[in-house]
């Protein structure tokens, strides 16, 4: 309901003759159906398919069915190139590449990876680890955190090199015995640039000040849009101080073409606060993409600045690039631009 409520309002907004008519086919829960669906649209005369919306559904349309008209997927793209289709990838997989292009452009290099065992997360990780070997980047750990604990001392202590500087600190206090005390300033790992990290919010949140406990508060930190609700929490989001993450245009440019006013709002108030508001930002992009493939001449490349982010168009396919934001007094502020390499 967010998607199409999203795709229609743009739709209702555009200039009557430019307006396609648009018939709406729910498959319901029925992934299995998807392919005949598909088919019954395109007898009916349809010559764009928006849809279907989901990493299950679009991978069960491509199993099923040949594209027989421009076709504007909405999941993962983790199939061949195929012809009429064009992907936007939702993926958590896609989400991690970013991260990765967006970390190494700023020329970081030696990178710590921290992840809960989430199935998300770990695939996350997984492509987030090799895409930084692929771009010349080195993996210094990968660690699991077990999202259960609330105190993560005893990892990060052996994590950033500080639990041996300990052990060798008490061994030289017990040789010289309480007639000397000593002093230790605690200094991490010198091959440390960045953390990338794959968790929830609320793991997050104890996460972060505990690392900055741990004389690490310098290192960049990077992490995926799941540390951030989309609605402000100042309040609580302080413990994520710094924290880096990609995210919709719609949900935290806060001025500008975006901004939430109150007459944007009118008719997505029931999705604020949600995570289904991306999808009413998503909706309204697919709308203006799907326009765009209309008209796409074959060697040209659009540029459209949407809700959910600015795409690339071309004939091969659609590239994505998010906003890039970090938390400071615990609301999301817009990161300087990086110049990629």
């Amino acid at each position: 309901s967010a998607f199409h409520d999203g795709f229609m309002r743009v739709h209702n907004g555009d200039y009557p003759s430019s307006r396609p008519l648009v018939s709406l086919y729910d498959f319901g829960d029925d992934t299995n159906s998807i392919g005949d669906v598909y088919q019954t649209a395109v007898a009916a005369g349809a010559d764009l398919v928006v849809g279907p919306l989901g990493r299950d559904a679009v991978a069960s349309l491509m199993s099923q069915s040949t594209l027989n008209v421009p076709t504007l997927l909405l999941g993962s793209s983790n199939t061949e190139h195929t012809s009429n289709a064009f992907f936007v990838d939702l993926s958590r997989r896609s989400e991690a590449l970013s991260l990765v292009t967006h970390a190494r452009a700023r020329g970081l290099e030696n990178a710590l990876v921290l992840y809960t065992l989430t199935k998300a997360n770990k695939a996350a990780a997984d492509t987030a680890v090799q895409a930084w070997q692929d771009q010349g980047g080195q993996i210094t750990d990968t660690v699991i955190v077990d999202s259960t604990r609330s105190d993560f001392s005893e990892m990060i202590l052996r994590m950033l090199g500080l639990s041996h500087i300990e052990a060798q600190t008490n061994a030289l206090q017990n040789t010289l015995g309480d007639t000397l005390p000593l002093t230790v300033v605690p200094r991490i790992r010198r091959d440390l640039d960045v953390i990338l990290l794959f968790a929830d919010q609320k793991t997050a949140r104890l996460l972060k000040p505990q690392i900055d406990f741990h004389h690490a508060g310098k290192l960049p930190i990077y992490s995926q849009n799941t540390v951030f609700t989309g609605t402000p929490d100042p309040v609580n989001d302080l413990d994520l101080e710094g924290v880096l993450f990609s995210d919709m245009p719609w949900v935290v440019r806060r001025t500008g073409r975006f901004e939430r006013s109150g007459k944007m709002l009118t008719d997505a108030k029931r999705y604020q606060g949600f995570g289904i508001d991306r999808l009413y930002a998503l909706g309204m992009d697919a709308y203006r993409l799907a326009c765009e493939i209309q008209i796409l001449p074959h060697d040209s490349i659009r540029q459209v600045s949407g809700a959910s982010g600015t795409y690339f168009l071309q004939a091969d396919g659609i590239e994505k690039q998010p906003d890039w934001v970090f938390f400071r007094q615990g609301i999301p502020e817009p990161l300087p631009p990086v110049i990629l390499r």
